[in-house]
C-alpha cells in the first residue's frame, strides 16, 4: 500500500536565496534554504540560513553559522554510516529546521591555534539504528525513527611549536533530547539516541624529521554509545582507531606513500 512500500523514486528540488555583505573585517551572510522532496509521502522545509564572521584583535575571529533543510539519506550516504543496515527497505528522508554553530578560534600565539565551539541541531524524523529484532542472522541494523535534537561543545587544538611536528586535536562532547519515536512498530520504553555517541576524540600527528619524508599517526575515540537489545538498554563497546602514513616527496611532481588503517 502507498507510504509502506520499501523502495521508492525521489525527487528533491533546492533554493538557497541570500544576501551578503563584507567589510575589512567581517562578513555576514543570512537566507533562507527552500527545499522540496517529493516521493511518497512529500514534504517541505524552509529553515533560516546565516554565515557570520567577525575578526577582531587580528589573530581572532567569531563566527557564527546557521542552516538546515532536507536530507536524502542516500544509499551512498547510509553505507558511510552503516554497512549492515537492513536491505529491506529505505532509510527515509529527514527534516532538519535548524542546526546551529558557534565558536571562537584564535592564533594569537604563534604557532598554536584554538577553537571553541557550540551548537545544536534539531532533525525531525532522524534515524537511529538498533540491532534488528527479526533477522535470522547477525548484524543486521532496523532503523528507528525519532524527533531528536543534537547538541555539542568542543574544542579544536593546533600547534607547531615542538620542532619537526605539526599536531592537532579535537574532542567534541555530546547531548541529545529525544522528542517522541515515530516509528510505530518499534518503541524501546527508554527514549535514548541510540548508537549515537557522547564524545569523540581525534589527534593527528605529522612527524617531518628527514627532508622530504612525512610520517602521520591518527587516532580516533568514539564513546558513550548505547543499544536497545532485548528489551533493555545495552552499553556498546568504545570504537577505537589508530592509523599509520608514510609520504615521501621524490620530485616536486612524484611521491609515494604507504598506510596502515585500523591498527
Amino acid at each position: 500500500p502507498e507510504g509502506t512500500e520499501p523502495f521508492h523514486s525521489l525527487t528533491s528540488v533546492n533554493a538557497n536565496p541570500y544576501l551578503s555583505i563584507e567589510g575589512d573585517n567581517y562578513k555576514i551572510s543570512v537566507g533562507a534554504n527552500l527545499a522540496q522532496a517529493l516521493d511518497y509521502n512529500d514534504k517541505t522545509q524552509i529553515s533560516p540560513t546565516a554565515d557570520i564572521f567577525w575578526n577582531f584583535e587580528e589573530k581572532s575571529a567569531f563566527y557564527l553559522t546557521l542552516d538546515g533543510g532536507i536530507n536524502n539519506n542516500s544509499l551512498v550516504d547510509i553505507y558511510r554510516e552503516n554497512k549492515y543496515v537492513s536491505p529491506a527497505s529505505r532509510i527515509e528522508i529527514s527534516q532538519t529546521p535548524y542546526n546551529a554553530q558557534v565558536g571562537i578560534k584564535s592564533g594569537v600565539v604563534d604557532g598554536f591555534e584554538f577553537d571553541i565551539f557550540g551548537g545544536y541541531k534539531y532533525t525531525k524524523n532522524e534515524h537511529l539504528y538498533l540491532p534488528s529484532q527479526t533477522a535470522s542472522w547477525g548484524n543486521v541494523s532496523d532503523a528507528l525513527y525519532a524527533n531528536l535534537g543534537t547538541g555539542h561543545f568542543g574544542v579544536a587544538l593546533k600547534t607547531r611549536l615542538i620542532p619537526y611536528t605539526d599536531l592537532s586535536l579535537k574532542a567534541v562532547g555530546y547531548f541529545y533530547n529525544v522528542k517522541d519515536y515515530v516509528t510505530p512498530d518499534i518503541s524501546p520504553s527508554e527514549k535514548k539516541a541510540w548508537g549515537k555517541p557522547s564524545l569523540t576524540f581525534d589527534f593527528n600527528a605529522d612527524f617531518s624529521f628527514i627532508d622530504n619524508l612525512i610520517l602521520t599517526a591518527n587516532y580516533s575515540f568514539e564513546g558513550g554509545r548505547k543499544t536497545y537489545l532485548n528489551s533493555e538498554s545495552v552499553k556498546m563497546d568504545a570504537i577505537n582507531e589508530l592509523s599509520f602514513k608514510a609520504n615521501y616527496q621524490i620530485f616536486d611532481w612524484l611521491s609515494v606513500y604507504g598506510k596502515a588503517n585500523n591498527i
